[in-house]
C-alpha cells in the first residue's frame, strides 16, 4: 500500500487544479493524472513504480534514478549522521537500533506517500505547488493559507540547516589545517568564498551530477577513517573505564529520549525538498527505485554503523562528541576533514539550491516571469550571495553543533517533514480510508505519525532548550574564536 498512487474513490468528484489567484501564484498547470486505473496501480506497486508500469504517462525530465538516489543520500545524510552515535548512547544499543530503524522506515513511508500524491499531479515540481493542487477542492482561503504556511515552514526549516552546514565547513577547514591558528569565523569565511562560485554556477540540483555521485563516496570514506582508527586501537583503548555500553541506557530518562528523537528526526528526514528532487527526475515514476532500492539500504547501513558502532567503541562517553572529532591530530584527520568539507559543500548545494529558488520566486520582479521559478533570471548570483552571507552569520551566532541538531530536529523537522506532507496526503485521500486508496492499517499508522511528531515538537523542544540553557556557559559567545578540536596546540585546550 506504500506505492499505489493516491486517488479519490468511486463516487467522489475528480480533482482539478486550475491556475488561480494572483500572477505570483501562476505555475505550470497540473491536472490530475487521468491514466491511473486499478491495473496500472497494481503494476506500479508490483514494480516499485517502474517505467514500464506507467510508460508514456509520467513527464520526462532530466535526472536519472542513480542521481536521484545520490541526492537523497546527500540531503538526508548531511550533518546529522555525525551525531548519530550520541543519539544512540542516550537510548542504549538495542533501543537505539530499534528507534533508528523505525525512524528510517517511517520516513521512507512518508516519502512514498508524497510520491503517490505527486503521481496524481505530475506537473507539480515544488512542495508549494503540490500543496496548492492537493487543496484545490478546499475553499480559496484555506488553500492559500495552507500553502503559505507549508512554504514558510519549509523555508524556516531549511535555512538553519544551511547555517549548520557552514559551521561544519568552517570546522572541517580548521581541522584540515590544524597547525594554523586561525579562528572559526575566518575558516567559515574562507569556506563561503570557496562555496560561492560553485553554488552560483547551477540553478538546479541536477546541475551538480558529478559532485553528488562523488559525495556518496566521500561520505563513506569520512565514516571509515575514524572507525579504522578505533579498530586499530581496540575497544579497551577507545572506551574509557567509566564508560559503558548497554542494551538500554542506564540513565534513560524522558529528556534524553526526546533529544535523541530530535537528533533522529534531523538526521533521517528529507521530505522538505523531496518533491523538488522528484520534480527534476527524468521519469518520476521510478522514484521508488531510487529511494527504496538504492538510497534506503545505504541509509540503513551507514546510520547503523555510525550509531551503534560509535557507541560500541566509545560507550556513554560519546554523548558530547561527533564522529570526526574522535580522530587524533595528524594525516588521517586531514583526509577526513577534507572529505567532510566536500560532503558539507554538496549537502549545502542540494538544499541551498532549492532554498535560493524559493527566495528568488518570492522577489516582486519574479511575479510575471514563469521562467524565474526554475532559476533562469539574471539575479541568481545575488540571491546565492545573500543566502550564503546570512548562513555564515547564523553559523557564527550559534556555534554549537550537537545541541543545534537536537533543537532543529525537535522543532522544525517534525512539522516540515511529517505533519505538512501528511496533511497533503490526507487531503488528497480526504482522510477517509473506506472506499478510497487508504487502508485501515495505513490510516492508523499515519495517525501514529501525527502523535509522535506533535510529542517531539512539544517535549523534545523543551528538552533541547533546557540542554542548551544548562550548557550555555560552555559554548562561548557569538563570533568567538571557537578553536576547540581545530588547533593542535595547547593554546586552545580546555586543560
Amino acid at each position: 500500500f506504500w506505492l499505489k498512487p493516491c486517488w479519490r474513490g468511486p463516487g467522489r468528484s475528480a480533482l482539478h487544479c486550475p491556475l488561480v489567484g494572483a500572477p505570483s501564484d501562476r505555475e505550470p498547470h497540473c491536472p490530475p493524472h487521468a491514466g491511473w486505473s486499478s491495473a496500472s496501480m497494481q503494476g506500479a506497486a508490483a514494480s516499485y513504480g517502474s517505467a514500464g508500469a506507467v510508460s508514456g504517462k509520467a513527464p520526462i525530465r532530466g535526472t536519472t534514478v542513480w542521481f536521484t538516489a545520490g541526492a537523497i543520500v546527500g540531503d538526508i545524510m548531511g550533518a546529522g549522521i555525525f551525531s548519530m552515535a550520541a543519539a544512540v548512547s542516550k537510548l542504549g544499543w538495542l533501543l537505539g537500533t530499534v528507534a533508528l530503524v523505525a525512524m528510517i522506515a517511517m520516513n521512507a513511508h512518508i516519502s512514498l506517500l508524497l510520491w503517490r500524491v505527486h503521481m496524481r499531479f505530475p506537473e507539480a515540481r515544488t512542495l508549494g505547488h503540490l500543496t496548492h493542487c492537493s487543496f484545490e477542492g478546499a475553499t480559496g482561503w484555506k488553500q492559500s493559507l495552507v500553502r503559505k504556511v507549508l512554504e514558510m515552514t519549509q523555508s524556516v526549516a531549511m535555512f538553519p540547516q544551511l547555517g549548520l552546514y557552514m559551521l561544519a565547513m568552517g570546522k572541517a577547514l580548521g581541522m584540515l589545517k590544524h597547525d594554523f591558528q586561525l579562528c572559526l569565523p575566518t575558516w567559515t569565511l574562507v569556506a563561503a568564498l570557496v562555496l560561492y562560485p560553485i553554488a552560483s554556477s547551477g540553478r538546479k540540483v541536477g546541475s551538480y551530477q558529478s559532485l553528488v555521485h562523488l559525495n556518496v563516496v566521500s561520505l563513506v570514506i569520512t565514516i571509515f577513517i575514524p572507525f579504522a582508527h578505533m579498530i586499530s586501537q581496540g575497544v579497551e583503548a577507545t572506551r574509557p573505564t567509566w564508560s559503558s555500553m548497554r542494551p538500554v541506557a542506564e540513565d534513560l530518562h524522558g529528556a534524553g529520549v526526546m533529544t535523541s528523537l530530535g537528533t533522529l528526526f534531523f538526521a533521517t528526514t528529507g521530505q522538505s525538498i523531496i518533491v523538488e528532487i522528484m520534480g527534476e527526475m527524468r521519469d518520476v515514476s521510478e522514484f521508488p527505485k531510487a529511494y527504496v532500492n538504492i538510497s534506503l539500504p545505504i541509509q540503513m547501513a551507514l546510520f547503523l554503523v555510525v550509531g551503534v558502532g560509535g557507541y560500541y567503541y566509545k560507550g556513554s562517553a560519546i554523548r558530547d562528541a561527533i564522529l570526526v572529532n574522535l580522530i587524533p591530530f595528524g594525516f588521517s584527520l586531514r583526509v577526513a576533514a577534507a572529505l567532510l568539507f566536500l560532503h558539507m559543500v554538496v549537502s549545502f548545494i542540494i538544499k541551498g539550491t532549492i532554498f535560493c529558488r524559493i527566495v528568488q520566486r518570492s522577489l516582486p520582479q519574479a511575479s510575471d516571469d514563469t521562467a524565474a521559478r526554475d532559476g533562469d533570471r539574471g539575479n541568481w548570483p545575488s540571491v546565492v550571495g545573500a543566502v550564503l552571507t546570512c548562513a555564515v552569520l547564523l553559523s557564527l551566532t550559534v556555534p554549537f553543533f550537537s545541541d543545534f541538531v537536537e533543537l532543529l530536529g525537535s522543532t522544525m523537522m517534525p512539522l516540515t517533514c511529517w505533519i505538512g506532507p501528511l496533511m497533503i496526503c490526507l487531503q488528497v485521500g480526504e482522510a477517509q480510508w473506506r472506499g478510497s486508496a487508504w487502508s485501515a492499517a495505513e490510516f492508523l499508522l499515519v495517525l501514529c505519525y501525527f502523535v509522535l511528531a506533535v510529542t517531539v515538537i512539544f517535549f523534545g523542544t523543551t528538552a533541547a532548550c533546557k540542554s542548551i540553557w544548562d550548557k550555555w556557559g560552555t559554548f562561548g559567545g557569538p563570533f568567538g574564536c571557537h578553536c576547540e578540536d581545530m588547533w593542535s596546540t595547547c593554546a586552545c585546550s580546555a586543560s
